[in-house]
């Protein structure tokens, strides 16, 4: 069966356990992740906005923030920071990881 060309995952703080089982998928590289990042409840569930963004290695994804008028690029740096667009976005961030550099 073929990789999915997107796979989305928006559950509520479990997204770094979702992430480290599709290990295999990420690895593999053809598949887009929209990643609903809920920063408030990641610590709920024993995760770090480190262990969500370490399947993806930096120089085989890129990220970006889908905002109101499209992707806007992310760096790695702003992903993780605290007071950053995702641990500070008001409900839950939508974040776009894509294989391939740009």
């Amino acid at each position: 069966m073929p990789a999915p060309a997107l796979v989305k995952i928006d559950i509520e703080g479990a997204e770094g356990l979702a992430l480290s089982g599709a290990r295999a998928m990420i690895t593999d590289a053809k598949t887009r992740f929209l990643v609903e990042v809920h920063a408030h409840r990641i610590a709920d569930y024993g995760s770090t906005l480190a262990d969500v963004l370490a399947p993806f290695e930096p120089d085989r994804w890129t990220l970006s923030l889908l905002g109101p008028d499209g992707p806007v690029p992310l760096s790695r740096e702003a992903f993780l920071d605290p007071g950053g667009p995702v641990a500070a976005h008001d409900h839950n961030a939508p974040v776009l990881f894509e294989p391939g550099r740009r």
